[in-house]
């Protein structure tokens, strides 16, 4: 028991600077993804590459991953209980109080809390996954109607050159007096709706290389210079289309292995849910309250041990258990119709 009031202050001021000391938090290092951009993209690898760095959906995910790992770590510094320093200062007395304990220790809930948000890390990085698949897929399907829009401009090319000479050959014949200058007009007309048909065409493909710099964040669609040949090799393969029976099975799916790792966490969460009948422990030791003049004046301090076990809530603990199990039978549907 500390009975000057300098000593006492220079205790407190020791505390709370080895509190600091201990509990300092770096600064999280926030600087945004990698913005490098090549000269010139030429195949669907390297545009994959510089989406996956820029879209805004996966770099959102990516730090999700990094936040369910921060609260495993929580999980795992909670096997430790946490001591509590509690100090009180009678001016008049010109005594004071300190006890430190641990209170409300629960030493096997860290265990399932532990394995439980592993279990979330774990079906968040399968999102991730899953998320970067699906832009990897809208980015192929872009680039396989690049591909399909280059093909029928080259057609249209072919039909422009040939009703160009097949109007030659009717001039020639109107010279000649063979055919009537409608027929003349008639070619005309066809050549400038093909013509058309093709400016059209040429700007759904400017439409979508615009759309691919927008959401890349690239500085202009002139970056682009793509292979055909060689993008439909790395998409499809230079085997073609897999046979239906060289496809993964179902139950490899992502949304498969993600229900099954929800459920395993359900059956988790209904553990925890029975944990909650155990009682609580508390230990600590505290000198002796001043203003209790039964305690003994010369004991300087006492240890400690307690148990709070609650007796009595309104059976709200045993209808957790029912409807985290019923939230069990929920998914065990959800996989039947997945």
């Amino acid at each position: 028991m500390i009975r000057k009031n300098s000593r006492y202050l220079v205790f407190l001021i020791m505390s709370c600077c080895l509190l600091f000391h201990l509990t300092g938090v770096k600064a999280a290092n926030l600087e945004g993804p990698d913005s490098i951009v090549p000269e010139h993209i030429k195949d669907f690898k390297t545009c994959a590459l510089v989406s996956l760095k820029n879209i805004p959906e996966l770099q959102r995910s990516k730090m999700e991953i990094d936040i369910r790992r921060l609260d495993e770590d929580d999980s795992r510094w909670s096997y430790f209980p946490t001591l509590q320093l509690s100090s009180n200062y009678y001016i008049s007395q010109d005594q004071a109080t300190i006890s430190f304990q641990i209170a409300n220790f629960r030493p096997w809930e860290p265990y399932f809390t532990l394995e439980a948000r592993i279990l979330i890390t774990q079906i968040v990085m399968l999102k991730h996954v899953q998320a970067t698949a699906q832009s990897l897929k809208k980015l192929a399907d872009i680039f396989l109607q690049l591909i399909a829009f280059s093909e029928i401009d080259t057609h249209y090319k072919q039909i422009i050159e040939l009703n160009q000479q097949r109007m030659r050959y009717v001039e020639n014949r109107q010279v000649s007096g063979m055919i009537s200058p409608l027929e003349l007009e008639v070619e005309k007309r066809t050549i400038a709706l093909v013509t058309a048909e093709r400016q059209g065409n040429l700007e759904k493909r400017e439409a979508l290389l615009n759309g691919l710099c927008i959401a890349m964040k690239l500085p202009d669609p002139n970056i682009f210079e793509l292979d055909d040949s060689l993008i439909l090799k790395q998409i499809i393969g230079s085997e073609g289309l897999p046979a239906l029976e060289d496809l993964s099975p179902p139950e490899n799916s992502i949304n498969q292995q993600i229900m099954a790792k929800k459920q395993i966490l359900q059956e988790k969460q209904i553990l925890l849910a029975y944990s909650k009948f155990m009682p609580d422990f508390s230990f600590g030791v505290r000198s002796p309250d001043v203003l209790n003049v039964s305690i003994d004046a010369d004991k300087d301090y006492f240890f400690y041990v307690g148990m709070d076990l609650t007796l009595w809530d309104g059976n709200k603990r045993s209808r957790d258990i029912t409807r985290q199990e019923m939230l069990l039978r929920q998914m065990q549907f959800e996989k039947r119709e997945l």
